[in-house]
Formats: structure tokens, C-alpha cells, sequence
């Protein structure tokens, strides 16, 4: 936008991305164990039950009701300001902001996963469609 970087540092406090997955019906979700491949997706070492859409009259037969927003708030402190001046790239802005405790949109719908609030799926559609 031909902004000065220096002027998006001062100005801006913090940064919020949000998606909306869809969140499982109570009374039809089905609990299983993951696999293999979905205990390396969700980065855990033990096989955890986690929930997968079914369908009932009260969800109409999709195995969803309702939206669940998942969040990455990223907070512009000192150090991130001067990466910022200093023109780096998001990637980097990124692993300080996660070294700093910074949760990403994987994480927190991750925790929803697990929590079995959404399904896997949910998570890797709103995972691949940002690359």
C-alpha cells in the first residue's frame, strides 16, 4: 500500500485473524480413537478420542449446528515492531510471535478438535486454504 513500515509499527496494536468452523451437533457426534496419520496432523504422541460428524433430525443429517470462531490474535510489542521496521518477512514476524506464546489459528482449532467441538476436517479446511 506504500505505507512507511515505521508508520505501521507505531500505529497498529495488535493483529486479529478469525475463521469459522463448523461446530459438531451435541446429539448425534461420534467419538474415536485418531489414527496414525491424525496423532502426527494434531502434532500428539498418544492416540486421543476425538469426535466425527454423524447427522440427526436436529442437526438436518449434516452432523453440524452452529459456527465456532477460531482466532490468532498477534500483539505488536517492541520487538515486533522493530521487526517490522525492519521489513522482515511475515515468517519471521511469525516464530517470534509464537515464541512469545502467540497461539495460530491451528492451535486453537486444534484445542477444538480435541476438545470435540469440531472435526479434523474442519481444522485442515481451514488450514490449507491459507496456502
Amino acid at each position: 500500500m506504500g505505507i512507511e513500515p515505521y508508520f505501521v509499527a507505531d500505529a497498529v496494536v495488535g493483529i486479529i485473524a478469525q475463521r469459522l468452523v463448523r461446530k459438531l451437533c451435541k446429539n448425534c457426534k461420534v467419538s474415536r480413537k485418531t489414527t496414525e496419520h491424525e496423532m502426527k496432523f494434531l502434532g500428539i504422541t498418544r492416540a486421543r478420542n476425538i469426535h466425527d460428524a454423524k447427522g440427526c433430525p436436529a442437526c438436518n443429517n449434516t452432523g453440524y449446528k452452529g459456527r465456532l470462531g477460531v482466532h490468532e490474535i498477534l500483539f505488536i510489542d517492541e520487538d515486533i515492531k522493530e521487526l517490522i521496521q525492519k521489513r522482515v518477512s511475515t515468517e519471521e514476524i511469525r516464530k517470534l510471535a509464537e515464541s512469545k506464546g502467540m497461539l495460530s489459528l491451528y492451535d486453537t482449532c486444534r484445542e477444538a478438535v480435541l476438545n470435540g467441538n469440531t472435526t479434523i476436517r474442519e481444522l485442515a479446511s481451514i488450514i490449507y486454504e491459507d496456502e
